[in-house]
């Protein structure tokens, strides 16, 4: 009994294994390129995220201006006051921010974006009528008892009142002014 060589079972070059080989070589392609790519594209990611925060800035500073631009009629002097300061709050963020766009780190958008949030917050206070400010009463009895000295070139002493607006004032040691 000799043994006969098996026959080797060739396969033909037929088009489904051209296109198995094929296929196999493009996957192997794809899995290097994604193992090089996707770190490469986290990585410039993390620099969007600044990027994305700036639009976010920006966004909300021209949303908030147009909506306090619209200052009602009827509110308070006082809480068309503080709009107006915030107006010009968010006027000069945004001219800083169009200037430095390229230059703003993470932390200094942050930190105007938390100013931002702060104005929002007070728009909001301001819709249902509330008021940051305090009243404030002015003690002018400093400049008053200066301005008086200089004029009179004596010295007068003012005596503390209940009410700051109407101080009482003693004359004392009056000299006539000479010319």
């Amino acid at each position: 009994m000799t043994s006969q060589p098996q026959p080797r079972i060739a396969r033909k070059k037929d088009f489904v294994t051209v296109f198995a080989v094929l296929l196999f070589a493009l996957i192997f392609v794809f899995e290097a390129f994604f193992i090089v790519y996707l770190p490469m594209k986290l990585n410039t990611m993390q620099g969007m995220d600044e990027e994305i925060a700036k639009q976010i800035m920006v966004e909300t500073q021209d949303t908030l201006r147009a909506k306090l631009r619209g200052v009602d009629d009827d509110a308070s002097p006082d809480i068309k006051g503080e709009k107006g300061i915030a107006i010009d709050v968010l006027d000069d963020y945004a001219y800083y921010d169009r200037q430095n766009r390229d230059t703003l780190s993470l932390d200094q958008t942050r930190r105007i974006n938390a100013d931002i949030e702060k104005i929002e917050r007070m728009y909001a206070a301001w819709k249902k009528g509330e008021c940051f400010s305090a009243d404030l009463s002015i003690d002018g009895s400093i400049c008053l008892r200066k301005k008086m000295n200089t004029l009179f070139g004596t010295e007068y002493k003012l005596v503390p009142s209940e009410r700051v607006k109407k101080p009482k004032v003693e004359k004392k040691d009056q000299k006539p002014i000479g010319i």
